[in-house]
């Protein structure tokens, strides 16, 4: 009865932390506790994704992309921090099985091991809009007037005087895809990246910023001017291409 129910038509991230205290799930980057003494336990019984082995005819109706599961207990800070990112292979402590589902037939693929999937029951691939990628992310405390550079995610953010502040956290991710491959509103070159912002303050509903600056974005064109660029947003997990202009002159 956590009362992190899923919304539908978008994507949640959903991270389960199993400490000696007590469980907590996260949606998308926000805690909900139980708490309860716990022991532990060994994994030696088949796993099922988007099932329940004991429960009968429960089975979950929708789309699931990027399993991991860790030996170790997570912090809030890492699930936060890594949410929107596909995983690489520099190494990741304690991530033990991963899922991508990118394969277009046969096994599904653990990515950091050799505990390979298959599909059961009407479980099929199809293409993912997931908002995850490579790429970066940062964070920093906004609750004043300042100017915060998230310099790994390439945004700059200008708060001003007098304004309502998140007054706290404040997450910025660089995804360095296109969201959607035929994403191209305005009919002229996309930048390679889009960004994802989440806000953890006090205060869900603040100022919009006074100024914005975007790092390497590619190539400029020699005499080009603003009205040349079209800035376009949507909900963070939204689950399909729809984007909204809302400004001409960035």
């Amino acid at each position: 009865n956590s009362g992190a129910n899923l919304e539908q038509n978008e994507w949640t991230h959903l991270a389960m932390v199993a400490e000696p205290g007590g469980i907590t799930i996260y949606k998308n980057g926000r805690p909900y506790r139980h708490a309860i003494t716990t022991n532990e336990h060994s994994f030696v019984s088949p796993l099922a994704i988007g099932a329940d082995l004991n429960g009968g005819d429960r089975f979950f109706k929708g789309i699931i992309d990027e399993v991991c599961i860790y030996d170790r207990s997570l912090s809030q800070t890492e699930i936060r921090e890594s949410m929107h990112l596909a995983k690489t292979h520099s190494g990741i402590p304690g991530l033990d099985r991963y899922y991508q589902f990118n394969e277009s037939s046969g096994h599904v693929m653990d990515r950091q091991g050799i505990s390979h999937a298959t599909l059961n029951a009407n479980a099929q691939r199809i293409l993912s809009t997931a908002p995850a990628g490579p790429g970066a992310s940062q964070q920093w405390v906004i609750n004043a007037a300042a100017s915060y550079d998230f310099d790994s995610a390439g945004v700059k953010l200008t708060t001003a005087n007098n304004a309502t502040y998140p007054d706290g956290e404040v997450w910025i991710t660089r995804i360095n895809y296109i969201p959607e491959a035929n994403f191209n509103p305005s009919g002229q070159p996309v930048v390679p990246s889009y960004w994802i912002l989440h806000p953890y303050g006090a205060n869900e509903r603040f100022s919009s910023f006074s100024e914005m600056t975007f790092k390497e974005v590619g190539r400029i064109n020699q005499g080009s001017v603003l009205s040349d660029y079209t800035l376009f947003r949507r909900a963070p997990n939204a689950d399909t291409a729809v984007w909204v202009r809302i400004d001409t002159a960035m």
